[in-house]
């Protein structure tokens, strides 16, 4: 069983994240999502996909701000964030790329 790699964050306590992936899980997440900012820049979106993606891009925000099994690369981590906001999701990476800029991790 391959260890997790926990979130370097920490939450509203101030207590280390509880969450995590395997770095088999990491890479598989890295590598769809370089599959599909590829779409993106070559405009091949698929319509009925916009709903199902927006929380896997927020995910791959936070592995990418937080460094989670990549090295952290903040302007990367903006642009999942600010696509998952312009799909639709707006709660959770509209929340997170409001705490990159407050604190002023840019």
């Amino acid at each position: 069983m391959e260890d997790l790699i926990l979130s370097q964050g920490y939450d509203h306590k101030g207590n280390p994240e509880k969450w995590g992936y395997t770095q088999s899980e990491v890479d598989d997440i890295v590598e769809d999502a370089t599959d599909y900012k590829k779409a993106v820049v070559d405009n091949e979106y698929i319509e009925e996909y916009y709903e199902s993606v927006c929380g896997f891009l927020n995910d791959v925000g936070s592995i990418y701000w937080d460094g989670i099994g990549v090295a952290k690369d903040v302007p990367e981590a903006i642009w999942f964030y600010e696509k998952a906001i312009e799909l639709g999701e707006n709660d959770l990476a509209g929340c997170n790329l409001g705490d990159i800029y407050r604190k002023g991790d840019t």
